[in-house]
C-alpha cells in the first residue's frame, strides 16, 4: 500500500486576512474577559515637608523699672528677665544664633520725641560663642542686653522696642 503525501493548499490573501482577524478577535476577547474580572482602587501618596529648623519666643526681655537719670542696667542672660527662645530641628544638629546690634524702645502711645526712646544694645546669648546643638531635636537658650543710661527728662511711661533673632544652620 502507498502511502498519500498530505496536500498542502496554500492561503489565500483573503483567507490569510480572515485568519488573522479571528486571531486578534480572540486576543482582544482574553483581554476583555480579563479585565471584566478585574477590580481597581487608587490611593495617593502622601508627606509632609518640614521646616529644617523653627525658632519661637518663649519670653520678652523685660528691663526693672527705673527714674529718669537712671544709670544704665543690664540683664544678664540666663537670668529670670532674660529673653528666652526655644529651637526646634532635626535631632542633633548645629545652629548658631545671630542677635542684633541695637534695638530702640519707643514710649507706648509716644509722639517720637527723643525724651521717649530708650536705646538698647550688647545683646549676649546664654549659648557658648552664640552657638549650640540641639538634644532630642530641641534647645533652649536665653537672651539679655543692656538698656542705656535714663535721660534726666526721659518721659514715663511703658516702652517696648522689637528685635529679631536667627537661628543660622
Amino acid at each position: 500500500m502507498t502511502k498519500m503525501k498530505p496536500v498542502q493548499k496554500k492561503l489565500t490573501k483573503k483567507q490569510k486576512a480572515f485568519v488573522a482577524t479571528l486571531v486578534a478577535l480572540f486576543a482582544i476577547g482574553g483581554a476583555v474577559n480579563s479585565y471584566a474580572l478585574t477590580a481597581s482602587t487608587t490611593a495617593k501618596a502622601k508627606m509632609k515637608v518640614l521646616a529644617l529648623f523653627k525658632i519661637t519666643t518663649i519670653k520678652d526681655l523685660i528691663f526693672p523699672d527705673a527714674y529718669p537719670g537712671a544709670a544704665s542696667e543690664s540683664v544678664a542672660a540666663g537670668t529670670a528677665n532674660a529673653a528666652e527662645f526655644k529651637v526646634e530641628g532635626p535631632g542633633t544638629a548645629a545652629f548658631t544664633v545671630t542677635l542684633p546690634t541695637s534695638v530702640t524702645m519707643d514710649k507706648i502711645g509716644g509722639t517720637g520725641l527723643a525724651s521717649e526712646k530708650i536705646e538698647v544694645t550688647s545683646f549676649v546669648s546664654s549659648l557658648p560663642s552664640n552657638a549650640g546643638a540641639l538634644v532630642g531635636g530641641v534647645k533652649n537658650f536665653t537672651v539679655g542686653a543692656t538698656r542705656a543710661a535714663l535721660a534726666s527728662n526721659q518721659a514715663d511711661g511703658d516702652y517696648e522696642g522689637t528685635f529679631q533673632v536667627d537661628v543660622v544652620y
